[in-house]
């Protein structure tokens, strides 16, 4: 099994016990990392709420930021010089108000698009996309664009009036990319009749094998004249939403090259509800008084809550998301649901339900019991926004969750009955575990042991001597009975390189490693043993 290490860490923590109404607003906190796992400081941290700016925060010398946001959700972007830019959302109650960020390095894609005779191309649109990211720009009057991208592998797209054209770059660096289009088929222009004068807060989301098209999740922001345009190289579904309306039909099969797509909006105060029932009862069949309950949609929005009655039964009235999925969610710390396809996401356990289903939801539930703790590291130090990795060790090879300390090193989880293996880990490298037996109904009492580990980091070229950006690099145990000395499944380890081809693993278990690169078709493997409290160095160069 993988677990990120520190360097790469997205770490995630239990929000703060729920309470009937919801507060008008919430801190949130963390820290904002590079790939190596070390603070960026200065990094700019935004809070918007349906487009407009709610409040900015800027990270301190530590790279820990605090920002304020409404009690209902926001979304958070977190930017700095020379990086990706990373957007995330927080949905209000049952998401963590404690997340570290980290933020991988960018180049800049440089260049020129020309026409068939070798004229500029002014206002062609220019798409660089690969899995993680996209960018637009339109070309100025002399046909020059300029975009930032990850050190990825990016699909690059062309597309005027008179022709388009697409190729693959690798970006290592700083890169230029001259276009030269080609006659071929160019946009597909999209739009929603019937919506009332104003911004339109509504959203395209691209189904299909187009990467170009369904980079950032697919999604495509409609423009305030409820209009878009993309570019379909290949046959995609092609789904619109916009708030507090219906529109028809929902989705579009889109051929590759097609010109031209339309919704039409139902009436402003068309929006269809649902009301969701249910009982919530124990596993020997008792009704569970009180649970207050979290529904969310596909996309971990809220759209409501309610407290289950003394008889256990619940009954809440929720706007129809456009796909119907609903998931029904209650607080990690409180219960655990007992159901084959329940999922644990944000320190909440969730069980998925369709809106147009109307039968009552029968939802089972084991009361946990709550685990409160401040954790110091092996030198006495509060280990803050350090990622907590909770295994149930009835089932070591996953996750039972992964949660985050704050500020002051505390944590508070729910556990269900039984054993459990706790791993904590800073940025830094320093680690602390502990094995404890739950029995519902207790308060559960950890006590933590150091974990010994060591550091591997090193520098990635080419053949040519040139640094590799971007590139994964893969550390694996080489004992396949290896252990962790304490850290369980714990057996690998993932890093990424910065432009400069660096890369560093901190909290590495002490014992011997297999170091992999792989980039393309080149790959190598290497060996490093890591001794307590030491930095193993290792140089690394790919065959060709």
């Amino acid at each position: 099994m993988t677990i990120p290490w520190p360097g790469l860490w997205c770490l995630f923590a239990l929000a703060a016990a729920g309470t009937a109404q919801e507060p008008a607003s919430r801190l949130l906190e963390g820290k904002v990392l590079d790939v190596l796992g070390d603070p960026i400081p200065a990094a700019r941290v935004t809070a918007t709420v349906t487009g407009s700016t709610f409040g900015r925060a800027t990270a301190d010398g530590e790279g820990v930021y605090r920002i304020r946001v409404p009690g209902s959700g926001a979304d958070l972007t977190f930017a700095a010089r020379g990086k990706m830019t990373e957007q995330v959302a927080w949905r209000g109650e049952a998401t963590p108000q404690t997340r570290n960020v980290v933020l991988e390095d960018a180049a800049t894609l440089r260049g020129t698009v020309t026409d068939a005779q070798s004229r500029p191309a002014p206002h062609a649109m220019v798409i660089a996309a690969s899995r993680s990211a996209s960018a637009t720009a339109m070309t100025d009057a002399a046909g020059r664009y300029e975009l930032v991208v990850p050190l990825r592998d990016v699909a690059v797209r062309a597309v005027a009036a008179n022709g388009i054209v697409e190729t693959s770059v690798r970006i290592w660096r700083d890169t230029t990319c001259d276009l030269t289009l080609r006659e071929g088929r160019g946009e597909c222009f999209i739009d929603v009749a019937k919506l009332p004068a104003g911004p339109t807060q509504g959203t395209l989301r691209i189904f299909g094998p187009d990467l170009a098209a369904i980079a950032n999740g697919g999604m495509v922001p409609l423009r305030d004249d409820a209009t878009a345009r993309i570019v379909l190289r290949e046959t995609c579904l092609v789904q619109a939403t916009v708030r507090d309306h219906a529109l028809a039909p929902d989705t579009h099969l889109a051929e590759a090259g097609q010109r031209r797509l339309g919704f039409v909006a139902a009436a402003a105060d068309g929006t269809a509800r649902t009301t969701l029932r249910g009982t919530v009862r124990t596993s020997t069949g008792k009704p569970a008084a009180g649970v207050r309950i979290v529904i969310r949609d596909r996309s971990h929005c809220d759209l409501g809550h309610t407290t289950a009655d003394r008889l256990g039964a619940f009954r809440v009235q929720i706007k129809t998301p456009s796909d119907g999925f609903v998931r029904a969610g209650m607080r990690l710390s409180e219960w655990l649901l007992l159901d084959d396809e329940s999922t644990i996401h944000d320190g909440f356990a969730w069980a998925p339900h369709h809106a147009s289903d109307t039968a009552a939801m029968d939802l089972f539930v084991e009361g946990t019991s709550v685990l409160r703790d401040a954790v110091r590291s092996p030198s006495g130090r509060l280990m803050a926004f350090a990622e907590v990795v909770v295994t149930d060790l009835s089932n070591p090879d996953r996750p039972f969750t992964t949660i985050c300390t704050d500020l002051g090193g505390q944590f508070d989880v729910g556990l269900p009955s039984g054993q459990h293996e706790l791993v904590v880990a800073t940025t830094d490298g320093e680690a602390c575990r502990a094995t404890l037996h739950v029995v519902a109904g207790r308060n559960a009492i950890a006590e933590w042991h150091d974990v010994a580990t060591g550091t591997i980091e090193g520098t990635l070229r080419n053949a040519a001597g040139e640094p590799c950006g971007g590139v994964e690099v893969r550390l694996d145990a080489k004992d396949p009975d290896f252990d962790g000395h304490g850290l369980g499944a714990r057996r690998t380890a993932t890093v990424r390189t910065n432009r400069d081809g660096q890369f560093r693993c901190r909290g590495i278990p002490v014992g011997d490693w297999w170091i992999r690169a792989k980039e393309g078709d080149e790959s190598l493997l290497t060996e490093g043993l890591v001794q307590q409290g030491k930095t193993v160095a290792v140089d690394l160069r790919l065959p060709n």
